[in-house]
């Protein structure tokens, strides 16, 4: 269940510690001088293990549906945007359990493709087959997309209630998980910061019951505490995902695969 979940978060959380210190230590000894964001990591990881009365962000996936025996797959894929061909005659498959990392240079195409993916927005041509049972929640780049006036409560939807995995949650109790008490659930989703925005849109993904997560630069503005946390969940989750991001260290941490726009193909690296 979630409980266990987070208990094998928080063991990580510690296991994490060692290897970001380790990391700097084999820098220095590479002489390739301290990376400050590795720097920065090790000191609030400290911080976080050594106050754990500190409220933090909770993320448990549910697994979703179980899988088919196909989850995403495409072949002779053309994809454009706005009469420029981004990808020609080119293909991508997920299977159960995998997590793929897209990265490419600004302006190659990775959110078309995502967008793609998704249903929203057609290929010039090719075909992509979605599983019966894949169940895919998108996280777009902009976060969230609301109406104006909605507020954090409203986002999850009409319901009062959500499910995730078999369990279901009243939407106040998912949203403090992600750090909404019951002021800001009531706030205009136009005055949040751009922290608590990603987290409404992480909660908001949540509440989909995915069992394929596809991500678009899900850390931008996120804290360094919920950002280890969203990785957490994200290595502990049984279903797929597809992951766009700039932060190499992120993807390198959660994704079993890399997916690297070359020319206008993509092309796979294991690992």
């Amino acid at each position: 269940g979630l409980g266990d979940v987070y208990k094998r978060q928080e063991r990580r959380r510690g296991r994490s510690l060692e290897v970001e210190s380790e990391r700097l230590e084999r820098q220095l000894k590479g002489k390739q001088g301290r990376s400050q964001h590795h720097v920065n990591r090790v000191e609030q990881l400290k911080a976080d293990i050594g106050q754990t009365a500190e409220p933090r962000m909770e993320m448990g996936l549910s697994d979703g549906p179980d899988f088919g025996k196909m989850v995403l797959s495409t072949s002779g894929l053309f994809v454009s945007r706005g009469g420029q061909a981004l990808l020609e005659s080119t293909s991508l498959n997920l299977t159960p359990r995998e997590r793929i990392g897209i990265v490419g240079p600004n302006g190659c195409g990775k959110t078309t493709l995502l967008e793609t993916l998704t249903g929203a927005r057609p290929p010039r041509a090719g075909v992509i087959e979605v599983g019966e049972h894949t169940v895919m929640g998108y996280m777009p780049q902009s976060g969230l997309r609301t109406e104006p006036g909605q507020t954090v409560y409203d986002v999850l939807g009409p319901s009062d209630y959500v499910w995730v995995g078999n369990q279901k949650f009243h939407k106040q109790r998912l949203l403090e998980r992600f750090l909404f008490d019951r002021t800001l659930q009531r706030a205009q989703v136009s005055t949040l910061s751009g922290g608590q925005r990603r987290r409404l849109a992480l909660a908001r993904l949540v509440s989909k019951n995915a069992n394929v997560l596809v991500m678009d630069e899900p850390t931008n503005d996120l804290d360094i505490i919920s950002l280890q946390v969203l990785e957490d969940a994200l290595i502990d989750f049984e279903g797929s995902a597809l992951i766009v991001s700039h932060d190499r260290y992120f993807l390198e941490r959660v994704c079993t695969a890399i997916v690297a726009f070359e020319g206008k193909r993509l092309v796979r690296y294991e690992g």
